[in-house]
């Protein structure tokens, strides 16, 4: 986008940016990232981050003006839903860790944490689908390798929407985060969440309501989140319910496309193009 922006600067620019900086683990090296940021926030009009949170760090990383911050929301990720067959249901003591499996996801906290959901949930099963560097040091911390059940591949949409359907709790370990694509999914197929409270993960996990926040790094208050969750029933379906229910009244895609229209319209005011 910042390099497309040299030739269109005639034109209004606004650009989307997700993380204020690289995470741990993930790529490309932090100062190329932070190259790119920094270039695209100064050929562009307007900057939109999809976190409250994410407004004032990226006006610390940056200097950005207050003027030029936009905010909206992320809706849910519904395009999944799309493969659900129907006949997937939720499986016993089933945990779902999804996406890439880089540092700051935190899986090795959702892996130490095992023996002790273990001693409540002998049968807990723990699946991971994604590919990432880190799966292998965290495979070597597997005390009991076959609760795990691991996907090291591409994710077709159709598995996709098993894993989410069977999954009775997505669980989310990050020590790092700005929004989260997996919670936004966890969220569309009604699934309640164990989050860390890193980012912007607080503003769209409602603590008791929709899922549960933890500390991250912290692993026996992972493993006690997870176990209170699994032991109930009752309270696991209805935060999930919660989940589906909030984040379509709260953030829905019509009114995100409303507000980011707006955002558009007030650009080209201020460049006063007719």
């Amino acid at each position: 986008m910042a390099i497309a922006g040299l030739f269109v600067r005639a034109y209004p620019f606004v650009v989307t940016l997700m993380d204020a900086q690289a995470h741990p683990g993930d790529s490309p090296a932090p100062w190329i990232w932070r190259l790119t940021n920094a270039m695209a926030i100064r050929l562009s009009d307007r900057i939109i981050v999809n976190g409250r949170g994410l407004v004032q760090q990226m006006q610390d990383n940056y200097k950005i003006a207050t003027s030029k911050m936009e905010y909206t929301p992320m809706g849910p990720f519904e395009v999944f839903c799309r493969y659900s067959t129907g006949r997937n249901r939720e499986r016993p003591n089933a945990l779902l860790f999804f996406g890439r499996i880089l540092k700051y996801k935190g899986l090795e906290y959702l892996v130490r944490a095992q023996p002790l959901i273990a001693r409540k949930f002998p049968d807990v099963r723990i699946v991971i689908a994604g590919r990432g560097e880190d799966l292998e040091r965290c495979r070597v911390l597997m005390e009991d390798p076959t609760c795990f059940e691991v996907h090291d591949s591409f994710i077709p949409n159709e598995k996709v929407a098993q894993l989410f359907e069977e999954a009775a709790v997505v669980v989310m370990p990050y020590i790092e985060a700005s929004t989260s694509g997996v919670l936004a999914t966890a969220y569309a197929f009604g699934k309640p969440t164990i989050t860390t409270r890193v980012g912007c993960l607080p503003e769209i996990v409602l603590d008791g309501i929709t899922g549960r926040l933890v500390p991250p790094g912290d692993v026996e208050g992972l493993a006690h989140a997870i176990v209170e969750l699994l032991s109930d029933d009752s309270l696991r379906h209805r935060m999930g319910e919660n989940a589906a229910r909030w984040m379509k009244q709260e953030l829905s895609w019509q009114e995100i496309a409303r507000q980011t229209l707006g955002i558009y319209e007030k650009t080209i005011r201020l460049r006063n193009i007719p």
